[in-house]
């Protein structure tokens, strides 16, 4: 299994690390059944007193969404102890490109988990935000190749668009 994974980053293009997330439709992508303003409440409400699973999914729905009134909750899900929120949450923030969560980003950089650096690399690169590329400059020595790569791309994105 390693040596699969291995092989895939090897031969996956930088761009495609990015890109091919296979999380969440472009922001916007679709319009819900009801309302967003009653959607984001009620998905606030799971994410505040949902299981561990509810929190996920309440997260995941809200990127999905990717209204911009979720900021708030997805800010506050980033720094959950929980892994996967963090991550659904992180991910889901770099996708609204939005200069707002560039801090958020920024610090989501420094976590011990992989994914979340590389969500948050990504998502610093769609923001195109010229202030993030030393932080994602110290990440291009990283032993991890998914993350280093996720460096590489977004740098390449701000300085062919800075600004965003």
């Amino acid at each position: 299994m390693i040596h699969l994974v291995m092989v895939i980053a090897l031969v996956m293009p930088d761009t495609a690390r990015c890109t091919w997330e296979g999380r969440l439709p472009e922001r916007g992508a679709h319009q819900p059944a009801v309302s967003r303003p009653s959607q984001m409440t009620r998905l606030t409400r799971v994410f505040r007193t949902g299981s561990k699973n509810d929190r996920l999914y309440a997260v995941r729905s809200m990127g999905a969404i990717g209204d911009l009134s979720a900021m708030p909750v997805l800010i506050e899900a980033a720094a959950d102890t929980n892994k996967h929120v963090s991550l659904e949450a992180v991910w889901a923030l770099g996708r609204m490109q939005d200069s707002r969560v560039a801090p958020i980003l920024l610090n989501a950089l420094r976590s011990p988990d992989s994914q979340v650096q590389q969500a948050a690399a990504c998502g610093l690169g769609r923001a195109g935000n010229t202030r993030s590329l030393r932080a994602l400059s110290e990440l291009l020595s990283s032993t991890n190749v998914f993350v280093a790569s996720a460096a590489r791309w977004s740098i390449e994105q701000i300085k062919s668009n800075p600004g965003g």
